[in-house]
């Protein structure tokens, strides 16, 4: 499942003999998607897992979040959207202490 979501969905391939136009080389072998309707039990659930992975993150993520993950298509586009968002947030929290610092040496007690 963390595949999925830090390198995107599986894709499924499947090998196919090809024919050259020239017909006195060897058929060499070709990789091509495989069609849904061809999958095993097993390749169901792998081509599933992305599915899986998005419903996860939509439970998980705090609702104020999801209208910017609605659109993605993938739980890898979600997974990087989510990631900047904290990296940005980080950086404002940096920023806010920062500056509570600065406010906290430069306060000064009056006279009364």
């Amino acid at each position: 499942m963390l595949e999925v979501i830090t390198k995107g969905p599986i894709v499924i391939t499947e090998v196919v003999k090809s024919t050259p136009l020239d017909t006195t080389k060897d058929p060499y072998d070709e990789v091509q998607i495989k069609s849904k309707t061809d999958f095993t039990t097993e390749e169901r659930k792998q081509d599933e897992l992305d599915n899986l992975a998005k419903s996860i993150i939509f439970e998980a993520v705090p609702d104020k979040y999801v209208t910017k993950i609605i659109k993605c298509k993938t739980a890898k586009e979600m997974w990087d959207i989510l990631e900047r968002l904290c990296n940005e947030l980080e950086k404002i929290k940096e920023t806010k202490l920062s500056i509570a610092c600065q406010k906290f040496d430069t306060f000064l007690m009056l006279k009364n």
